[in-house]
């Protein structure tokens, strides 16, 4: 019976051993990859926020080209109704 446990208990202790380093292995792993997955997740939420910079810059010059058109458009139309309102005062003037 002694002869079993000297040989049982160093087993014993080799096969916790050995466990232990396989779990140290695997733990190792999967915290280099939850850190390689962190900086990519934030790698991805600095570019989405670079490309909503982007996008919002673009839609607000867009935007303010159409303002400008508009009031472009808006003058022109006000110059092109004074004149033609101003006609028929000068052909009443005139008397025709």
């Amino acid at each position: 019976m002694k002869d079993i446990l000297e040989v049982f208990i160093p087993a014993i202790t080799a096969l916790v051993a050995g466990g232990w380093a396989v779990l140290r292995l695997i733990s190792t792993h999967l915290e280099r990859r939850h850190d390689d997955l962190a900086k990519m997740i934030e790698e991805r939420f600095d570019f989405s926020e670079l490309q909503r910079q982007m996008a919002t810059k673009h839609w607000e010059q867009l935007f303010a080209s159409i303002r400008q058109t508009a009031e472009k458009h808006s003058q022109r139309i006000a110059s092109i109704e004074n004149r033609i309102n101003a006609r028929p005062m000068r052909a009443m003037e005139d008397g025709k």
